[in-house]
This record gives structure tokens, sequence and C-alpha cells, in this order.
């Protein structure tokens, strides 16, 4: 699914990019989430992820931001520092990654060369009814197609 009915806000130049990331990034997919108990999270993720058949051990890299951080690189910055194409976000709005979509959450949205799709936090997602998983698996499915 494509929107183009978004925009992006004037951030300040951002140098500062300090994260450390894990996997072996074969799909050249990024997911960005934030940390309630580790281990179980990523669990949870791949099990999520794997509606698209997506690894995040293997087909993703993958980092933690911490939820109560001020101002995140703006998603621009996360493209281009990465190469990668694509991007799942976990449990962060829209907002803070500089972007201003209108009812974005569970969607996969396309522009450029890029997919981008911000979901619910896992504890959100845990709890959703169904039609909200449904909406977040056709979103996953989306984002990996060529």
């Amino acid at each position: 699914m494509s929107f183009s009915n978004f925009s992006f806000f004037q951030v300040f130049e951002q140098t500062d990019f300090n994260f450390s990331f894990s996997g072996e990034n074969k799909k050249k997919i990024l997911v960005i989430f934030e940390e309630k108990n580790l281990i179980d999270d990523i669990e949870y993720i791949d099990k999520i992820l794997s509606v698209a058949k997506i690894n995040l051990k293997t087909d993703c890299l993958y980092t933690i931001c911490k939820p109560d951080a001020v101002i995140l690189p703006p998603l621009a910055l996360w493209f281009e520092k990465i190469k990668c194409g694509k991007i799942i976000i976990f449990g962060f709005d829209a907002e803070r990654f500089a972007c201003n979509f209108q009812n974005y959450l569970n969607r996969c949205i396309a522009f450029a060369d890029y997919k981008v799709v911000f979901c619910d936090n896992l504890e959100r997602i845990r709890t959703s009814n169904t039609e909200s998983k449904k909406q977040l698996r056709e979103a996953l499915i989306n984002l990996v197609v060529v």
C-alpha cells in the first residue's frame, strides 16, 4: 500500500548516530524497537515477522532505542547510515523520526525506493484485536514485496 499524503519535518542537522546493531541483514531490513524484556521481545518480534517470512536475526539488522529518548534521528538519516531500503519500527510514533504521516500505524508506507512500517509497541500488539493483527500482517507482507 502506498501513501502520497505525508510530509517530513524540518529538523536540525544531526550527525550523532551512536547505535549498536545486531543481525546479518540479508534482506536489508532495519528493525527498531524499545527494550522491555530483551529475550522475550526478540522472540516475539521474530514471531511477528515470520508471517512475512522474515527472520529477525538473519534477514534484518536490529537496534534498541530508549523509549524516553527525546529526539531520535530523522528517518532519512536511518536509511542513509544503514544503507537499507526497509524499516520496521515497533513502539515509536512517526513524529519521533521527523515524519508527519497520517493514518500510518500498521501500514506499509512506500516512497521513492523506501518502505517503512510503524507498529504499536509489543505489549499493545500482544493484546490487540484480530483486525489490528491482520492489518500488521498485511503491512509486513507488503514491505517485503518487491
